[in-house]
Order: structure tokens, then C-alpha cells, then sequence
């Protein structure tokens, strides 16, 4: 700004109060003038975004990046929605259900007498399929140690391989995670949000890459197996190795 330097605002201290309010109302001011002129120009720039060759007297040439293609597809005969023959993924009904739930008539509605002690007769059935509530389910291991009374020979019992530390995460949910992660490639962040908002699961994102690298160590060999067994096959075996690695 041209009126604002070092020196004005000196001067406006020295000269007091009266002078800082002015020099403040000018820069108001201009900046109130160059928010007008920015605003002019936006406007006369989305104004002239927003004209093509359709809407305005301009050529086809002009039209630029917001040229308006023409589809190449041809018309289908089909009729719009599924087609005859298709199999649909409706719903079915499941003769066994897993949860039954009875409505039944509690007492007259004429005259107030009460019915729970008469059998009635099912006249209609509806079914709902829905997911159960989930939540994690906690699992204690406990080890114990006994004495042989023959012998007095005292013996620990172990934790199963997969039980390592005193807290942690389950086979099912590394499963999950992993496979949310890697196969579906859902960020960390998002599994990291999805298992705390479906399953009330509270995981950090540290983690999340900790289980991914672990499931990568175990399967490394394998699928070094797999490529090792695909190059020694008749159908492949021409292949170089670099076809396998990329």
C-alpha cells in the first residue's frame, strides 16, 4: 500500500489517537477499492468461463477445454433396466430363520378381554435380513501350573503360538485389516475409522502397518514358491525372471 510505511505510522503515533483512526480509515478504504475491482474481474472472468459456442455468439472454435463432445456410443435397442433372462439378487426367503419374534394379541379390542391364554394362528410372515450388532469379543487365556502328587514334579501349562503378548489383537481382525488395507486398498486412515465406527474397534494407524508388514514376512516365501514353481513349469518356463518381478 502506498500510504502505509514505517514513517506514516510513526507519524500517526506522535500525532495521536485522531491521526491513527485516518490512517486506519485509508487503508480500510483502499483495500474496500481493490476487493471491488477483484470481485469485477471475477465475475467478468466466470462470465466469460460460462459462454461456449451453444449459449453465445461465439464459434465452435473457441469453445476450448469446455468443449462439449458428442457421445460416440450408438443407441441401444434394449429397454433401460434389467434385462430378460437376467438373474436378479433379490432377496430370499430363509425357511429357517435365525431369530422368530411373535406379535401377539394381547386382548380384545371390543371389549378389553384378555387373550394371552389363547392359542392363537400365524396368518402372515414377513422377514427382515440385517447384520447382527458387532463388537469385539475378548478372549482370556489363562495357564496354570499343578504338582504331581506321585512325583511332586511341578508343570506349566502354555499359551497357545499365536497368544504372544499380554494384550492383542486377534487372527480375525489382522485378517480384516489386512485385507482392507492391501486387496480392497482402503487407506490406513479410513480402516483405522472403520473399525472403530462398525466394530467399536480402536486401532492405530502404527499398528495397521505393523500387521500389513508381519502378513507380508509370512507370505514372502510363499510366494517366492509360487514364482520359483510358475518358472519351472512347460507353459512359462521361456519367461524371464525379470517378467516375474515387476
Amino acid at each position: 500500500m502506498s500510504n502505509l510505511s514505517r514513517e506514516s505510522i510513526e507519524k500517526a503515533y506522535d500525532e495521536g489517537i485522531e491521526a491513527i483512526f485516518v490512517l486506519i480509515e485509508s487503508i480500510v478504504k483502499e483495500h474496500g477499492n481493490q476487493l471491488q475491482e477483484l470481485s469485477k474481474r471475477l465475475e467478468e472472468l466466470e462470465n466469460q468461463k460460462a459462454k461456449n459456442s451453444k449459449n453465445s455468439h461465439q464459434s465452435p472454435s473457441t469453445d476450448g477445454f469446455w468443449k462439449q463432445t458428442k457421445s460416440l456410443r450408438k443407441k441401444s435397442e434394449r429397454k433401460v433396466g434389467g434385462q430378460e433372462g437376467h438373474e436378479g439378487n433379490n432377496l430370499g426367503w430363509e425357511e429357517t430363520a435365525d431369530i422368530v419374534i411373535k406379535h401377539e394379541v394381547v386382548a380384545c379390542q371390543v371389549c378389553g378381554y384378555d387373550l394371552r391364554e389363547i392359542e392363537g394362528e400365524i396368518v402372515e410372515k414377513r422377514q427382515v435380513h440385517d447384520l447382527p450388532v458387532i463388537k469385539v469379543q475378548v478372549t482370556e487365556h489363562q495357564i496354570e501350573k499343578k504338582q504331581c502328587p506321585h512325583c511332586h514334579l511341578v508343570r506349566v501349562s502354555k499359551f497357545p503360538k499365536t497368544v504372544e503378548h499380554w494384550v492383542q489383537y486377534g487372527e480375525n481382525i489382522k485378517g480384516l485389516v489386512t485385507y482392507l488395507n492391501q486387496y480392497q486398498l482402503i487407506p490406513s486412515q479410513r480402516v483405522q475409522e472403520l473399525m472403530k465406527e462398525v466394530f467399536s474397534c480402536e486401532i492405530g494407524q502404527g499398528t495397521i502397518y505393523n500387521l500389513v508388514q508381519k502378513c507380508h514376512q509370512v507370505l514372502e516365501p510363499i510366494e517366492a514358491k509360487i514364482k520359483e514353481q510358475i518358472q519351472e513349469s512347460e507353459v512359462t518356463g521361456n519367461c524371464s525372471k525379470t517378467f516375474f518381478y515387476k
